[in-house]
Parts: C-alpha cells; sequence; structure tokens
C-alpha cells in the first residue's frame, strides 16, 4: 500500500509537470508566431509603395485643406475627425502646395488634429517618434518645412531602425569629418600664405621709408 501511494503520487507530480511543460512550449510558440505574424504584416506594409502614395496623397490633402482654412480664417480651430482612404476628393492646386511653409504653431495645430494623427500612425510613425517629429524633419534648421522634407522625411522614418540606417550615418559622419579636415588644411595653408605676402609687403613699406633718409 504504500509503495502504491508514492507511485501515485510520483506520478501525479510527473504527469503534473509534463502538462506544465507542454503548456509552456505552447504558450512560447504562440507569442514567437504572434510576434512573427506582426513582423510580417509590418514589413510588408512597408514595402507596399501603394499604400504609402495613397496615405501621403491623403496626409497631403488633409495639409493643404488645413493651410488653407488656417489663411482665410487664422483663428479658426481644427476639426478632428477620422480620415479614410479615399476622404479626399478635391482636386489639389500643386502650385499652392508646393508653396506651403509649416512652421512649428502649424505643425502643432496639425498634430492636434485626430485625423492627422490617424495618417501618422498608418503610416507606421511611432508615437515615439511624433513627440518631436518636426525638429526631425527640419534637417537645414532653417524654421520651416516643405511638404517635399515632410514626405521624404515621414518615408525614412517608417518602421524600426535599421543596421544600414546606422551603417549610413556613420559613413556620412566620416565624409563629413574627412571634408572638413582637407578644409581646415586648406584654411591654414591660406592663412600662412597671407600672413608670408603681408610680411613681405610690410618689409617693403620699411624699406621704402628708410632708402630716403639713408
Amino acid at each position: 500500500a504504500l509503495y502504491a501511494f508514492v507511485y501515485c503520487i510520483t506520478t501525479m507530480f510527473m504527469v503534473f509537470g509534463l502538462f506544465n511543460v507542454i503548456a509552456a512550449i505552447f504558450v512560447e510558440n504562440t507569442l514567437a508566431a504572434a510576434k512573427f505574424n506582426h513582423v510580417f504584416q509590418k514589413r510588408q506594409r512597408l514595402l507596399d509603395t501603394q499604400m504609402f502614395a495613397e496615405r501621403a496623397s491623403d496626409l497631403v490633402h488633409l495639409i493643404w485643406k488645413k493651410y488653407k482654412q488656417r489663411v482665410a480664417s487664422p483663428d479658426m480651430s481644427f476639426s478632428d475627425g477620422s480620415v479614410s482612404g479615399d476622404g479626399y476628393t478635391e482636386r489639389l492646386d500643386l502650385n499652392e502646395v508646393s508653396q506651403i511653409q509649416i512652421t512649428p504653431e502649424f505643425f502643432t495645430e496639425l498634430r492636434s488634429c485626430r485625423a492627422f494623427q490617424d495618417l501618422l500612425i498608418a503610416l507606421d510613425i511611432s508615437d515615439e517618434d511624433q513627440l518631436d517629429l518636426f525638429e526631425t524633419l527640419d534637417v537645414d534648421g532653417g524654421g520651416t518645412i516643405d511638404i517635399e522634407e515632410l514626405i521624404v522625411g515621414l518615408r525614412k522614418l517608417r518602421g524600426d531602425a535599421r543596421k544600414s540606417d546606422i551603417v549610413g550615418v556613420s559613413l556620412i559622419v566620416r565624409s563629413t569629418q574627412l571634408a572638413l579636415n582637407r578644409f581646415m588644411e586648406n584654411v591654414e595653408k591660406t592663412l600662412g600664405e597671407q600672413s608670408r605676402a603681408i610680411r613681405t609687403l610690410h618689409a617693403g613699406i620699411n624699406g621704402g621709408k628708410v632708402r630716403p633718409g639713408s
């Protein structure tokens, strides 16, 4: 009876442990499959140029519409609302769009618009990147961004940081450093030549002053 009791207890613990292992493997595989599916869907979205073009077009329509409202009524607040993929049917005036300069104040107003936020999310711009988005897109530090800078910048911001991005930045910094070193060498060489020319000129002037009195 004692051996039977010990056997039953041992078997019960073994079965319990075995089921725990099976459950852990199942949960781990489910989470891995879900992560892989999420990454795969995100990659498909990033490779979908047609989707990006449609969402970028919606974004440009929205900015143009809000810009016209702002010019017509500077004190009018933006209306909130969601945007569908076919939500903009008004024909764009490309000349007007090319002249749009987005200031920090206008960009803040755009970010307060729910439709603008939805479009950024649809373009896979993370919430963290949206916080300082204007400073990120204003690459020349001019205080304004145009539509081309906006679209090109958003295209580069999509998705997670990749190794190629880091290597690209490193190569650009290295190239800039080499160009700066060459510039400094040329400046030092030019300054040396100018210094020698000035000393020669001073010597000539001083020599000319001495001759009449000699």
